[in-house]
């Protein structure tokens, strides 16, 4: 299951799960970005399709998710109809 976690370690050996701070559990190939003070997360969202979503954070660790997919794979597409990623 792939899904976007927050761990911490001291040591590099030993991490401690914060799932607090757990996005979700249907995403991979996050990429983010710091701009003017907002970090943005661009990530491949899973679900019936693939789509590109963002979400957002002001210290790196809290997100909040958009309220969509910002790409969606082409319906009618016969190369990318079911999966678009970043």
């Amino acid at each position: 299951m792939w899904g976007l976690r927050l761990l911490t370690s001291r040591d590099g050996l030993d991490w401690d799960l914060h799932s607090q701070y757990s996005l979700r559990t249907d995403v991979s190939c996050p990429t983010v970005i710091l701009e003017e003070g907002i970090y943005s997360m661009y990530y491949t969202s899973y679900g019936e399709t693939c789509d590109l979503a963002v979400a957002f954070s002001w210290d790196g660790i809290r997100w909040e998710e958009d309220n969509g997919p910002i790409i969606l794979p082409d319906e009618n597409s016969s190369y990318d109809s079911l999966y678009c990623s970043n």
